[in-house]
């Protein structure tokens, strides 16, 4: 009798045993090939770029990169393409640059809108500045207000008064007085794709 007990008792832990242990795909200790699970790679880490040696191996690689980017942007695949029906208009001479209003079509229905600077007195085309502005206050129409850009003027983090009101307005007009033609877009209805379209078949 007690050598039934003990046989009994025996499959009853075996069994505990066997049912607790968890279903496994791999042996204990090995992970899958999983290149998320290997070593965090940063800023300071090799990404083993190795440059093309032909212009073959460079469209391939820029094919690769461009659908990457297309598929993590949520472009892929690329909408069709329709006319941009730009709009420009509200031109202001400001001395040695325009200032004009602007916007296009990026999808029909959905404008992109910005601002246009032109530098005066450069004829022909021109360098090109695509700016779709962001993470400031305001954006294209932030405004520091004076006192505050006068006490930025005593503490030697700005030399003038125009440029420090409005950080992001500043940098077109230094781009405009350049020779740049600046395309200023909102952030909130960008579209860097259609504004570089239409700025690659400007006349500028």
């Amino acid at each position: 009798m007690r050598a039934i007990i003990t046989l009994v008792a025996l499959l009853v832990i075996c069994g505990t045993a066997v049912v607790a242990a968890p279903p496994r795909v791999l042996p204990p200790g090995q992970l899958p090939a999983d290149a998320r699970l290997g070593p965090l790679r940063g800023e300071q880490g090799d990404f083993s770029f190795v440059p093309a040696t032909s212009s073959d191996q460079w469209q391939q690689r820029s094919d690769e990169v461009r659908r990457i980017l297309l598929v993590s942007l949520g472009l892929w695949p690329v909408p069709t393409r329709t006319p941009l029906n730009t709009v420009i208009h509200g031109r202001r001479d400001c001395g040695d640059y325009t200032l004009e209003k602007v916007y296009l079509e990026s999808l029909p229905g959905f404008l992109v809108t910005g601002n246009l600077y032109r530098p005066v007195g450069h004829d022909g085309p021109r360098p090109a500045v695509l700016s779709p502005h962001g993470h400031f206050p305001g954006g294209r129409f932030q405004d520091n207000g004076r006192e505050a850009v006068r006490q930025q003027i005593v503490r030697g983090e700005e030399r003038f008064e125009d440029g420090g009101r409005n950080v992001v307005s500043g940098a077109y007009l230094a781009a405009g007085k350049q020779g740049n033609l600046t395309v200023a877009g909102d952030k909130a209805a960008s579209d860097p794709d259609a504004a570089l379209r239409w700025l690659l078949g400007s006349e500028d």
